[in-house]
């Protein structure tokens, strides 16, 4: 039972380090998932609460660094309120249509479409796609950090 256990846990925490590199809140709450999973099952005593609270803060960073960086990088360019609302809007369809580089595309493409509508024209929505997939990129980085992280303070505790 216990290898059982070890397996799925293990399955999550893999799998949520995957999901770092998209921009998604998924990857470092799955990691965290996995290790309460864990330390539930083996009742605490490999995993305890302190580090529990220490992954669940990380993972928090993690969602908190996926949602404000796209919206900063097109604050940043001075964008209007149809841009975040495109940029959210084609990260969605592009995530749908073709996973992760539709993800970032639908950013790019969603930024750009919405200036044209909004009127602010071709140029400024490319300035503004440019800044959000910054945005996104920088977010990346440190979700994955945030997940190698996660994932050595749990392997330290369980080997």
């Amino acid at each position: 039972m216990e290898k059982l256990v070890q397996g799925l846990s293990l399955l999550l925490i893999v799998v949520g380090l995957g999901f770092t590199v998209v921009p998604s809140p998924l990857g470092n709450l799955l990691i965290f998932l996995g290790s309460v999973f864990y330390a539930v099952l083996t009742g605490f005593t490999v995993i305890d609460s302190q580090l529990l609270l220490i992954l669940f803060l990380l993972a928090l960073i993690s969602i908190g660094v996926d949602y404000l960086a796209g919206a900063v990088g097109a604050k940043e360019a001075i964008s209007s309120w149809t841009a975040l609302v495109g940029c959210g809007l084609g990260v969605l369809a592009g995530w749908l249509w073709s996973g992760y580089g539709g993800a970032v595309a639908g950013f790019f493409a969603g930024a750009i479409i919405a200036e044209i509508i909004h009127g602010s024209g071709l140029r400024k929505g490319v300035f503004v796609g440019f800044r959000t997939a910054l945005g996104v990129m920088f977010a990346v980085v440190v979700k994955v950090v945030l997940g190698m992280i996660m994932v050595f303070l749990l392997f330290a505790r369980m080997t």
